[in-house]
């Protein structure tokens, strides 16, 4: 106690930090910035300071064992960042300084921030390790574990470990206002139906939806032969085949993409050496065939049909490279680039993720992946919030569900606006093998794969949509 007193006469206020420029380069928005995370850290944590009157922004900061992007620096009353992005290790610092003036307390958490514990060359020593390890747990702010609690307690699965949360929130930061979320959950509308009679023993590969049926691209090994089969397969929503076609016009194809749309699913066909096929799968029966004379696409990693255009997301084409989307008129074959015509363009190479329901392209867009939002008419790319999920679907009010990364039955679904998100949850339905969730005849399914081997055939489920609940 003596020591906090002692620190909290003598240390500088945050209100007397000065920013320090030494390259002359950085712009005054990055300053504000700087001063911006100052003070909210200073709302958060309600010191006065962290014994630090100046901010330094250098071109590098070296060590003995390598260069660094910050260092903090009690002696000296300053912490150093790399003017290049010096946001990136501000916050990191800056809880350097409060384990100063708190008296070093990380030195007995080993085991709470063991997780976050360095391996690197620069923490030669326990103590060392034990300092870095909080400050790596600290500038990551208070977990968010909500989602995982809420499940925990409705789902009696067990419960995520808090002490790491439970430390910062009462320790480093008691004045940080950030609510916690409302947690939403999922209304199963049903018990899952078996696909094992449409599918007969053969592998989903991949599932879409349109406005009358689900869609779903199959592949097999009748007889035993080595070389393997598809299958198109549509069914309403009680289970009812309502098409199978298993002898599909396709020969010395590279790749397959099965594209939803709201009348009919596409099933587009890449070649190394000859035009990309079309089959147009009607509900109704009946296959229609069309090819794109104007352009050979090698690949492309996802597609999907919106009114009268079918979109192709990260095709590589023969004349034009790397394309972020393509657009193919679904009725005349014809071939729109413009206004993503190559991978010069602000898409880049990394169109992932993307979905559209009459607007907005939506996905991990340029060469730094980040969540945006682009206008398929007019090119305009806008800024979206990121989030760790995969895109799986979307509804007609603007709803997008999306599925976490990592094993486990969370899915989310969020608004286009930024306003809403809702994680949403359903008990029971465990993802131990792929799945997929789709939005056909105004209602959200989940299609959980197969696993054969063990007897296990895969399994269809209706759920109820967040947007019909709002």
């Amino acid at each position: 106690m003596l020591l906090l007193l002692a620190l909290a006469c003598r240390c500088p206020t945050f209100e007397s930090i000065e920013i320090v420029d030494h390259t002359g380069e950085v712009p005054q928005s990055t300053i504000e910035a700087i001063r911006a995370e100052v003070d909210l850290f200073a709302a958060q944590t309600g010191l006065p300071g962290v014994c630090v009157d100046r901010i330094v922004l250098d071109e590098t900061i070296l060590h003995h064992a390598g260069e660094l992007s910050g260092r903090y620096n009690p002696i000296g009353n300053r912490i150093r960042l790399q003017a290049e992005d010096p946001l990136y290790a501000l916050r990191h610092e800056l809880c350097h300084g409060w384990d100063y003036v708190q008296g070093w307390p990380s030195r007995d958490l080993d085991d709470l921030f063991a997780e976050y514990v360095p391996t690197s060359e620069l923490y030669p020593t326990r103590v060392q390790r034990a300092q870095e390890a909080f400050a790596m747990a600290c500038e990551e702010g208070i977990p968010d574990l909500d989602v995982e609690l809420a499940v925990a307690d409705t789902c009696g699965t067990r419960p995520p470990d808090t002490g790491v949360r439970d430390y910062l929130r009462d320790e480093v930061y008691p004045y940080d206002e950030t609510p916690p979320r409302e947690i939403e959950f999922l209304d199963l509308l049903g018990e899952p139906w078996s696909l094992e009679e449409a599918l007969g023993g053969w592998w989903i590969r991949e599932v879409v939806g349109t406005e009358q049926a689900l869609v779903l691209l199959a592949v097999g090994y009748p007889g035993h032969h080595r070389a393997s089969q598809h299958r198109v397969v549509q069914l309403d929503p009680q289970g009812r085949v309502l098409l199978s076609i298993t002898d599909l016009p396709m020969r010395d194809f590279i790749d397959l993409t099965l594209a939803g749309g709201e009348d009919a699913a596409e099933l587009v066909v890449h070649h190394a050496d000859r035009p990309t096929q079309v089959l147009r799968l009607p509900v109704e029966g009946g296959l229609e065939r069309r090819e794109t004379p104007e352009l050979v696409v090698f690949r492309s990693d996802e597609a999907f049909a919106v009114g009268e255009a079918l979109w192709l997301i990260e095709a590589e084409t023969l004349s034009q490279g790397w394309a972020g989307a393509i657009r193919l008129d679904r009725g005349a074959g014809t071939v729109d680039l413009d206004p993503f015509a190559n991978a010069g363009s602000e898409w880049g190479p990394y169109a992932q993720q993307l979905r559209t329901v009459d607007g907005p392209l939506i996905g991990h867009l340029g060469p730094d992946r980040e969540q945006r939002m682009a206008d398929p008419r007019t090119g305009e790319i806008t800024e979206f919030e990121r989030w760790p999920f995969f895109i799986r679907a979307m509804d007609e009010e603007g709803f997008i569900y999306s599925r976490w990364a990592e094993p486990g039955p969370i899915h989310s679904a969020h608004r286009l606006d930024n306003r809403e998100r809702f994680d949403l949850e359903a008990c029971g339905w465990e993802r131990t093998r792929e799945d997929w969730q789709v939005y056909a005849q105004g209602q959200l399914w989940f299609v959980e794969g197969d696993d054969w081997e063990l007897g296990d055939a895969p399994r269809v489920r209706p759920v109820q949509p967040a947007s019909a609940r709002h």
